[in-house]
């Protein structure tokens, strides 16, 4: 049996490992856990921020078919789809097992596609893409009422989505936020400044019309032409919050231009909360309840890449 100084914990290499490396704490997890009570999210906390291990991952599949650069890649909801928009102005879906290439979607944007997903529904059809990108547009596109073409010469299923423009940003559009548990409410944001609220859940039916070729209801088609459709509009504007700001300070900040927004997330906990990111420092989070001014303005710290 080897002694304590024949161990692993003896031998000088041992010491010259980085107490933060992965491979530290694969070595030493064991006796870490035993004698000193860490827990074992520390392994996966290291792991995750690693520089040694990242750099030893290899590409699992390659996925082919964009003729621009990719902007968006994002799973279906089950996991089944992967969804990725590119400059090309088109919408490629794959399969997640194999990495085939199912189809790809030409759509109606005329710019960079940013954002392209699955649009989330009560059925596990996926029958509409949606999306948004650099000419400011949000689109959602119709995939079971697309034109099929023939295959090209990859081999892969190409088809003309029937597109609906549900509104248009003034400057790029970047990002789309789904409401989690709402399947038919989302979020946008974009380079105006604005992050509009949609809901769609009794106008779906009547977005493409019917399938008897009916033209979509005048009220509905008015909103669309008069860029009207979002419920909600928050402005990104942030300012500074304080108890002692005078009235006249409140009003200039009031008063100062809207930030270009680039992000835009809904907390799963609570949806009415909404946190708007852009051009200025500062994270903005509001109650769409009242949303009007914002109610924070956090400094965020990547706390799980801070060394342990």
């Amino acid at each position: 049996m080897h002694g304590p100084h024949n161990s692993y914990f003896s031998r000088p290499y041992h010491k010259n490992l980085p107490i933060n490396s992965v491979y530290h704490t694969i070595l030493t997890r064991e006796y870490i856990s035993t004698h000193h009570g860490v827990h074992h999210t520390r392994l996966l906390t290291n792991m995750k921020k690693s520089e040694h291990f990242i750099e030893k991952l290899s590409p699992w599949k390659v996925l082919r078919g964009h003729r621009g650069c990719v902007n968006s890649v994002l799973f279906s909801d089950n996991g089944e789809f992967i969804y990725t928009g590119s400059d090309d102005t088109r919408i490629n879906i794959y399969t997640t097992h194999s990495g085939e290439l199912v189809s790809t979607i030409p759509t109606i944007h005329t710019q960079n596609i940013f954002y392209a997903k699955d649009f989330p529904q009560q059925s596990n059809m996926v029958d509409y893409l949606l999306s948004c990108g650099a000419d400011g547009k949000v689109i959602l596109t119709n995939i079971q009422r697309s034109q099929s073409l023939p295959r090209n010469s990859n081999s892969t299923q190409t088809r003309i989505g029937s597109g609906k423009l549900l509104y248009r940003h003034q400057g790029r559009s970047h990002r789309i936020s789904m409401i989690p548990g709402e399947p038919y409410q989302f979020f946008t944001c974009g380079e105006d400044g604005m992050c509009c609220l949609f809901d769609l859940r009794d106008k779906m039916q009547n977005l493409f019309g019917n399938y008897d070729n009916l033209p979509v209801q005048e009220e509905l088609q008015s909103q669309l032409e008069r860029n009207q459709l979002p419920v909600l509009k928050i402005q990104f504007r942030p300012r500074l919050l304080s108890a002692n700001m005078s009235s006249v300070t409140r009003d200039l900040q009031d008063r100062a231009p809207l930030q270009s927004a680039y992000c835009i997330g809904v907390n799963p906990f609570h949806p009415y909360e909404v946190a708007v990111g852009g051009t200025h420092t500062k994270v903005a989070l509001f109650d769409i309840r009242n949303h009007q001014k914002a109610f924070g303005y956090p400094s965020i710290c990547l706390t799980h890449t801070l060394p342990m």
